[in-house]
């Protein structure tokens, strides 16, 4: 099923599907990027959406010559990676929301506060996988930046990983990182890709992916599929500068032997 479900994404888009052997039986994208990019090469870490810490945490286990940039504007969460940072010094929090502005903003804190969000649940839509969860108990003022905007205050030149889980805000995200894109700062993305609506203004996905396209890279992989009813309701995609797809490919050819799904540009 979801062989057929890829297929009609990629056509969608005017990609196509190929099958690809591998030598690794791992789906963990990070364990991947590891084998892909090199556990030593690895120096620079956006962690958008960082929530408690866990995959900051994660990143530092798998990259440990990295920094890991974790961005996160909810109080509570903040805290949590803090405790986190005291035992992984490499994780250094950034208590902001990462849009395509500097500015003031509202963050709704939801049921669930995995979903909390600058943007409102939307509660109505049938595709929405949270449900109830996304049903608002507050608000917490927070500030947002672009992507653009931070690195250059922090005068970074390169970012070798790029990840988003800013529930609905990543292709806002995507468009403040504009400029860095365009000078070929940011080598891979894993992003969140959200196939049916859960927020009120949420793009749809296929906006999401040719927004990133369109900054030149190329969707290799989706992982941690989640599904709803039998439906693919989210999954993240990993995404490779378009100067890196050919060395890329060629690692891959090494290094897995599992099944796995290359999307490339037609």
């Amino acid at each position: 099923m979801l062989k057929s479900l890829l297929k009609r994404f990629s056509a969608k888009l005017g990609y196509e599907v190929s099958s690809l052997t591998q030598k690794m039986k791992s789906n963990d994208p990070l364990e991947i990027l590891q084998r892909l990019l090199g556990s030593e090469s690895v120096r620079v870490i956006i962690d958008g959406g960082a929530s408690i810490g866990d995959t900051s945490a994660a990143f530092c286990k798998f990259f440990p010559k990295a920094t890991v940039h974790a961005f996160e504007p909810y109080p509570p969460f903040q805290e949590r990676i803090r405790t986190k940072s005291l035992r992984s010094p490499a994780i250094r929090l950034v208590p902001l929301a990462l849009a395509d502005k500097t500015a003031d903003s509202l963050m709704r804190v939801n049921e669930s506060e995995g979903t909390n969000s600058l943007l409102k649940g939307d509660l109505e839509g049938k595709g929405s996988i949270y449900g109830d969860l996304l049903k608002e108990k507050g608000t917490v003022s927070v500030k947002t930046t672009s992507l653009d905007d931070w690195l250059d205050h922090m005068k970074i030149a390169q970012v070798d990983i790029l990840k988003l889980d800013i529930q609905g805000l990543e292709l806002k995200a995507i468009r403040g990182a504009a400029e860095s894109f365009g000078k070929k700062k940011i080598l891979v993305i894993l992003c969140e890709i959200m196939f049916r609506k859960c927020y009120k203004e949420q793009p749809s996905w296929t906006e999401l992916v040719n927004e990133i396209g369109r900054h030149g890279y190329t969707l290799y992989n989706f992982f941690d599929h989640q599904y709803a009813n039998g439906q693919l309701r989210q999954a993240d995609g990993m995404f490779f500068h378009d100067s890196m797809v050919e060395s890329i490919l060629g690692k891959g050819e090494r290094h897995f032997h599992s099944f796995s799904k290359i999307l490339k540009k037609v």
